[in-house]
């Protein structure tokens, strides 16, 4: 019989990002610039995959993607690319994270369906505390200083209810409920390669890159790129933009956007 899977669910961050598709047509000495800092920030991405991947200690940062956190950030530091600049280095350290989280979040999805809807791996705390081999005193004291972090009712009923139903639940009903999550998720996890990425798309936030009106150029903007080793000096590429993606920059206004080179030559 099949195993179950879970059904991808569409999740709202809360934020919202707009897009404008600009076009360019880079001359063959620009072209070979961006293509090796594609390359480069490919290595990055897939260099940071693998120093995360092996390091239990940010297993719930990961399951979290909380990228944010002060432990990610100092590894992050600790092991930069020479060879990027901080910014471009930050992004790939930043895209390695998310491309371990969806990993990891495929599988606790998969583990859900496995289980019939383990409370072992619906909480994100409690599939950590499972992979980690905690006790269950461990994870009441756990969810204790947790809920104890909030002041929101809701959130501390949540915590509340968690904690009454580790607590509550029968020895032979906790030992098999933990063994049952633990045991789905190494045989989930073995379908689930550790990504390998091979061309990434380059992120470029407003550290990276400035888009201007062009001024000697025929088409419609400039998009002025770091190159992380030229100090100092940003280098310019022609992009066009149609009548609708200036009249969406005129509407937004001051927006910060996210600039992606791939090998169709298309940054959008």
């Amino acid at each position: 019989m099949a195993r179950p899977r879970a059904k991808k669910k569409k999740v709202s961050s809360g934020t919202h990002t707009r897009s404008v598709f600009l076009y360019g047509s880079p001359n063959a000495e620009k072209r070979s610039t961006l293509e090796k800092l594609q390359a480069d920030y490919t290595d990055a991405v897939n260099f940071y995959i693998s120093l995360l991947s092996d390091r239990e200690e940010c297993l719930l940062q990961l399951l979290q993607n909380d990228k944010k956190d002060p432990l990610l950030r100092k590894l992050e530091k600790e092991s930069r690319i020479k060879d990027l600049s901080s910014a471009y280095s930050q992004n790939a350290f930043d895209e390695a994270v998310t491309k371990l989280h969806n990993r990891l979040d495929n599988i606790r999805k998969d583990v859900i369906a496995a289980t019939g809807g383990s409370v072992f791996a619906v909480s994100i705390l409690l599939f950590h505390a499972v992979l980690t081999g905690q006790s269950r005193e461990e994870m009441c004291g756990m969810l204790t200083r947790i809920r104890d972090s909030y002041k929101a009712k809701e959130k501390i009923q949540y915590y509340d209810k968690l904690h009454d139903t580790v607590k509550t639940m029968g020895e032979k009903e906790f030992r098999d409920s933990v063994t049952e999550a633990a045991m789905f998720y190494h045989i989930i996890s073995d379908e689930y390669r550790i990504p390998v990425v091979e061309k990434a798309h380059v992120m470029m936030d407003t550290r990276l890159c400035c888009l201007e009106k062009a001024k000697d150029v025929t088409t419609s903007h400039v998009l002025s790129v770091t190159i992380p080793d030229r100090k100092g000096e940003r280098m310019e590429v022609p992009v066009q933009a149609d009548r609708d993606a200036l009249r969406r920059m005129e509407q937004y206004g001051d927006i910060r956007f996210h600039a992606l080179y791939h090998h169709r030559r298309r940054i959008p």
